[in-house]
């Protein structure tokens, strides 16, 4: 899955929320005939949430320049293949995706850091919604965009998995990129390099490694 169908894949239903300059209240107003059922709903700010696409994007992109090593390993049947030229080819390819990736000058990603959520009753068949807080004397309202906070947990869950992946594979290619085997141990080295990274694959969400398809990179 490329970085531009991550983000539609997670494109998430926003409310627009009247909300309160001053102390923070939020409502949207509408009603049921016979009286409404609210439920405590947890929502996070759209803008939070863009936010966090936004890197989970970016992870994805770079994802995709530490893919093509990977690749590199299982080029054909094991039975006709020359390990040593495997190898030295992986290790290259392994080099340059590096060399890529650091040009990126990726910053810490945002997803660490759990998203802070405000908790509103809504109606469940209006759509009405109130969560008030105590005036301050300073009544001025305006329309915000917000989240159900578990739209937000899925993406979340998903994008700290690519983080995860992408340190593994991060690990694994510098391993790859500055070691040289013993010539008897050119076809060990290979297959121990494509099992830690089918580990990796399993122990992400979805498999992202599977999912995604290498970068075009010059």
């Amino acid at each position: 899955m490329r970085a531009d169908d991550f983000r539609s894949n997670l494109q998430a239903d926003r409310a627009t929320v009247e909300t309160c300059i001053g102390c923070g209240s939020m409502r949207t107003f509408s009603a049921c005939g016979n009286g409404c059922d609210e439920r405590p709903v947890e929502l996070v700010s759209a803008g939070d949430y863009d936010a966090l696409i936004a890197s989970a994007a970016a992870c994805r992109e770079r994802l995709g320049l530490l893919l093509a090593p990977v690749d590199v390993l299982s080029p054909g049947e094991d039975d006709a293949l020359e390990w040593r030229a495997v190898y030295l080819a992986a290790r290259m390819a392994a080099r340059t995706a590096l060399a890529n990736w650091r040009a990126t000058n990726h910053q810490p990603d945002v997803t660490a850091a759990p998203l802070e959520t405000v908790t509103v009753w809504r109606c469940q068949d209006c759509g009405g919604l109130d969560a008030p807080q105590p005036c301050i004397g300073v009544c001025k309202w305006y329309a915000s965009e917000w989240i159900d906070a578990l739209q937000v947990d899925r993406a979340a869950r998903m994008a700290s998995d690519d983080e995860d992946t992408e340190r593994r594979l991060v690990g694994l290619l510098g391993r790859l990129a500055h070691s040289t085997p013993h010539d008897e141990d050119w076809e060990r080295s290979v297959r121990a390099l494509r099992a830690e990274a089918q580990s990796i694959d399993a122990r992400s969400r979805g498999g992202a490694i599977d999912t995604l398809q290498p970068a075009c990179v010059s």
